[in-house]
């Protein structure tokens, strides 16, 4: 009977993805916090949850316990907001 060798190739880890992120090359696609979503609303972190249940904000993406909404959603609704008050 022969004995079975395995090759012994040294394999490099993937880095792993910064947190908050879908794609890293990508900023726009970066997921944002509550807090960070309120701050740059510029309203109190309770207006952000009572803006997401009214649907005035664009819809958060959900996963698990989180709760995180894609940046590019969020400036495009802040741009609508200062054209709508032009």
């Amino acid at each position: 009977m022969k004995k079975k060798t395995r090759s012994r190739t040294k394999t490099t880890p993937t880095p792993a993805a910064p947190p908050n992120t879908i794609n890293t090359d990508d900023k726009s696609d970066r997921l944002l916090p509550v807090g960070e979503v309120a701050e740059r609303l510029g309203v109190s972190v309770r207006t952000v949850w009572s803006l997401r249940s009214a649907g005035e904000i664009p819809a958060p993406v959900k996963f698990g316990n989180n709760t995180r909404w894609k940046r590019s959603e969020i400036e495009t609704h802040i741009r609508g907001l200062r054209a709508e008050n032009r």
